[in-house]
């Protein structure tokens, strides 16, 4: 329905889920969904963390998103666009497909 409607599909905040392997787990769902992209850059995600990401999508040819998980009243501590403490700074570089 996304794609018929023009829309991107994404993997929310994949370094969240209860998984070993981060990576595997996107293999699976990208094996029974028609991705389009990753969130890499998330307010709770490590260097590392986002570092993996990053070069998964690019080695998948998957565009690369990034959000601060804001959900107003009931995340107090989530800064619209910028996430905890405001650590989340997503140059316009790094999404470049919105152009």
């Amino acid at each position: 329905l996304v794609h018929k409607a023009g829309g991107k599909t994404f993997l929310a905040h994949p370094c969240q889920y209860a998984f070993d392997d981060k990576l595997k787990m996107i293999d699976d769902i990208r094996k029974i969904c028609d991705l389009d992209g990753i969130e890499c850059y998330h307010s709770t995600f490590s260097k590392d963390e986002m570092d993996m990401l990053v070069k998964y999508a690019n080695d998948n040819n998957l565009l690369i998103s990034g959000g601060s998980d804001f959900h107003g009243k009931v995340k107090p501590d989530i800064h619209l666009g910028t996430g905890t403490d405001n650590n989340l700074c997503l140059e316009k570089e790094k999404i470049s497909w919105l152009d």
